[in-house]
């Protein structure tokens, strides 16, 4: 499911992520973009007697919409190179988005007005799989997911919440907004804390997650640590800031040789 949905989330601000941005646009109502592609890779862990799998994702871009999307794994087994290969094509039509990879799998993206997906249906060796959307519309207009419900054969089979309860921390702060990343080894594993000064989290959001994706997080290493014999570990907490300012701040405990795969 997650996986799938993660898929999902990076097709769907791949179509709306220029929709909010009207200071310039083609084809009369869609905004103009400075690229033409993006491209995410990321290495799969260690493992002792596994190939690590690099994976690489490129989205392309034209006149504002995305067109197309591979998906490449590339490893090597005994010094030979192997790589395997998915690549998708995005077509248009009034209110629809249609993605065909080279499986046959089909997504059909239904539209609103501002070109955010409200609904998918997805035909995958012969399971049809149906996805409905639903955004937060912040107080300057633009849409931020909120939920993505997935029904299989027309019966519901997950949904995944994510909490804006703290949304506002430093959209809304005066003055100067700051987000500190710091990360050192410690024993068996990596620390990384991320720190802002956007006031502080509310204690009646610790098990809603805190800030936007949080729940979503929370809920993907809750598996992830079902999987491995070290978990990561997680703490939130308010601070106060040299400044005097109070901030929140998330830590993470990353054990070393951790599976990341779902």
């Amino acid at each position: 499911m997650r996986k799938i949905v993660f898929a999902l989330s990076v097709v769907l601000t791949a179509m709306t992520a220029c929709e909010d941005n009207h200071d310039s646009t083609v084809n009369g109502n869609r905004s103009a973009v400075p690229f033409s592609k993006i491209q995410l890779s990321k290495k799969s862990a260690y493992e002792a007697g596994v190939p690590t799998v690099t994976t690489t994702q490129t989205y392309s871009y034209s006149q504002g919409q995305l067109t197309g999307f591979t998906i490449v794994q590339s490893y090597s087994v005994q010094g030979e190179p192997m790589c395997i290969e998915n690549a998708a094509s995005v077509t248009y039509s009034e209110h629809q988005a249609v993605v065909t990879d080279n499986f046959g799998n089909v997504s059909v993206y239904t539209l609103d007005d501002k070109g955010y997906a409200t609904s998918c249906t997805r035909q995958e060796n012969g399971t049809i799989r149906t996805y409905t959307f639903s955004y937060f519309t912040a107080p300057e207009g633009k849409y931020y997911l909120k939920n993505i419900t997935e029904s299989i054969n027309d019966g519901v089979y997950a949904s995944i919440d994510i909490d804006y309860g703290n949304y506002q921390a430093l959209r809304g702060k005066e003055g100067k907004r700051n987000l500190w990343i710091a990360a050192d080894r410690r024993e068996g594993g990596v620390c990384i804390r991320i720190t802002d000064n956007g006031g502080g989290y509310h204690p009646e959001s610790r098990n809603r997650g805190t800030g936007t994706g949080m729940k979503v997080i929370m809920q993907t290493i809750q598996i992830l640590n079902m999987k491995n014999q070290a978990a990561i570990d997680i703490s939130v907490h308010n601070v106060t800031l040299p400044s005097g300012e109070t901030g929140c701040e998330v830590t993470f405990l990353l054990p070393d040789k951790y599976d990341y795969r779902i």
